[in-house]
């Protein structure tokens, strides 16, 4: 079956039905009952845990095509989407954030948070039962050592959760400014704000370090941020001027600056968080034309291979051996291999990637 047609058998699950019981053959999407004939959720494993989640803006024929952002799980070679998890216009009925935008895999949950929504879920990974909910001021959220961090925008804190989400375990205060971006790598926690702030946060003594960049008297508003090799990357503009910056650790001096193009999109795209990801040993970033994926060299900062895939980057994530990138306008995910950056697998989509993430 050729990804054209992958595509056509989309599969809208309803985590409320009881399609669980239907059979799965490779190639084919789950067969789902409609959302006006929702029942009680589907109890036990429906799917394994190996998947590729994306948060997708996509039309919805029940909703006049209005575009609507919801979670859909795909198979790990992007051959099938397995299921769509259903958001609700009515608060008190709906299955998960009605607008999410960034999500991480922690433990047995996918979690997902709705800045819009001021709220963050855990949902079970094979059930896709949603366990938990949360409502709070809360944008990003990232994973370390199994356990579940978000940030707090209205306490300008870094908050970890209990796996049901309805606990605040610990907290650790940072700013003003407010955050922008946190990020999971290495088993620490990084933390980004809006004015040339970088906080890496201790996780187990609960306290940040503020590491604030200085370059020439700049003031980079971050909005992006990748750790590889003990390397700090940076994405930023200050005035007109966009640039990825190498940061040292320990005293926030710049060591090096690669210039993106003036009017690039690089990075700057659906709630202003920088694609940029550090894994397998490289920075990927989108290419300064909009289209395509670059690695860089994390030690120069010179292109060590490109991607050429079609559409603006718009997410990106590490998989367990590949990079995996959102794109819009053409909107896809896309399977990259990260020593050559060849296209391994690709499939089309009707609208643009907001976020990605992976199980194992």
């Amino acid at each position: 079956m050729n990804l054209k047609s992958t595509v056509l058998l989309v599969c809208v699950a309803v985590i409320v039905t009881a399609c669980g019981e239907a059979e799965e053959t490779p190639g084919d999407a789950v067969d789902t009952t409609s959302r006006q004939s929702q029942g009680a959720p589907a109890r036990g494993d429906r799917f394994g845990r190996a998947a590729v989640w994306a948060i997708i803006n996509e039309p919805d024929p029940d909703l006049g095509n209005f575009k609507f952002a919801r979670v859909s799980r795909f198979d790990p070679d992007l051959a099938t989407r397995q299921a769509t998890i259903a958001a609700e216009s009515d608060p008190n009925e709906r299955q998960t954030n009605i607008n999410p935008n960034w999500m991480a895999v922690c433990g047995d949950n996918l979690y997902v948070t709705s800045y819009g929504g001021n709220s963050i879920e855990a949902i079970d990974l094979q059930s896709l039962e949603v366990t938990g909910r949360r409502s709070g001021d809360l944008a990003d959220v990232a994973c370390v050592g199994g356990d579940v961090w978000a940030l707090d925008t209205s306490e300008m804190a870094a908050i970890r959760l209990s796996a049901d989400v309805s606990n605040v375990e610990a907290t650790v205060p940072f700013g003003p400014p407010p955050p922008s971006r946190m990020l999971a790598q290495g088993g620490q926690l990084w933390v980004i704000d809006m004015f040339s702030g970088v906080y890496r946060i201790d996780t187990a003594a609960e306290q940040a370090q503020e590491i604030r960049i200085r370059d020439d008297g700049r003031a980079y508003n971050l909005i992006g941020i990748a750790v590889v090799n003990d390397k700090v990357w940076v994405v930023g503009q200050a005035g007109p001027e966009k640039a990825l910056l190498q940061v040292d650790a320990a005293s926030g001096a710049v060591h090096r600056r690669v210039a993106l193009a003036e009017g690039s999109e690089i990075g700057f795209l659906l709630g202003n968080k920088a694609k940029l990801l550090g894994a397998f040993g490289g920075v990927f970033i989108a290419s300064p034309d909009g289209n395509g994926l670059v690695r860089l060299n994390p030690e120069t900062g010179e292109v060590a291979c490109t991607a050429p895939i079609e559409g603006a980057v718009t997410a990106l994530a590490a998989g367990p051996d590949a990079v995996v990138v959102g794109t819009s306008e053409p909107g896809g995910l896309h399977e990259i291999s990260p020593a050559d950056c060849a296209v391994t697998a690709s499939v089309a989509l009707e609208g643009a990637v907001k976020a990605i993430a992976v199980s194992r």
